[in-house]
């Protein structure tokens, strides 16, 4: 990331690292913004899974950070599971691209 220009919006939303068993734990930590590359470091350096991954809940949470304004968005979504608070995440391509139109969603699977 130290070798990003600096004038690319990049954020960092996480979930299921707060509390445990609770599908509704997703928190923007970073919002997009230039030159957050330093402070999104030492974030995830200090994350620490708790239990429930609600993956299309976070989805949606970074989706509406990132806003309708002008430019390309993308989300990269990395993650061990399936959601496992019982939503489909396959379904919800149409509400995130609402949330953040032209949206383009990258998935990475752990394990």
């Amino acid at each position: 990331m130290a070798a990003m220009k600096p004038d690319i919006r990049l954020g960092l939303a996480s979930y299921g690292h707060r509390r445990q068993a609770d599908c509704n734990d997703v928190q923007v930590i970073v919002p997009p913004e230039p030159g957050s590359a330093e402070r999104i470091g030492g974030a995830l350096e200090k994350l620490n899974p708790r239990g429930k991954g609600p993956v299309a809940n976070g989805l949606r949470g970074a989706s509406k950070a990132l806003g309708k304004g002008p430019g390309r968005r993308s989300l990269i979504l990395v993650h061990d599971d399936p959601d496992n608070c019982g939503v489909d995440t396959c379904t919800l391509l149409a509400e995130l691209q609402a949330n953040a139109p032209g949206l383009v969603v990258h998935a990475i699977g752990l394990g």
